[in-house]
């Protein structure tokens, strides 16, 4: 804690919370890191080939429009099966699961 502190410049108790969350649920902040990545991989691609045409708005707003399902369905539902396969590829090949 005192290091999350010193570093970050989080008050104690805020630290405190975060050491907890991360101790008592190792999984649910890494499944956010994983849906972090799957977004930041699509919206690089989709960016890329509409450089011209990209708008951040409308690519948040195309990835939220399917409501609560889950992520890998919400991309390849939204932006097709060859890009959320370019995309899992990707993310799972950097964190070693791929």
């Amino acid at each position: 804690a005192q290091r999350m502190q010193a570093t970050l410049g989080f008050p104690h108790s805020q630290a405190l919370g975060e050491l907890a969350w991360y101790t008592r649920a190792p999984g649910t902040p890494m499944g956010y890191a994983v849906g972090w990545a799957l977004i930041l991989a699509t919206r690089q691609r989709v960016q890329a080939r509409n450089a011209a045409g990209f708008d951040l708005r409308d690519f948040h707003d195309r990835l939220l429009a399917p409501g609560s399902i889950g992520l890998p369905l919400v991309l390849q539902h939204v932006f097709g099966p060859a890009l959320w396969r370019e995309v899992q590829d990707e993310v799972f090949a950097l964190a070693g699961a791929g």
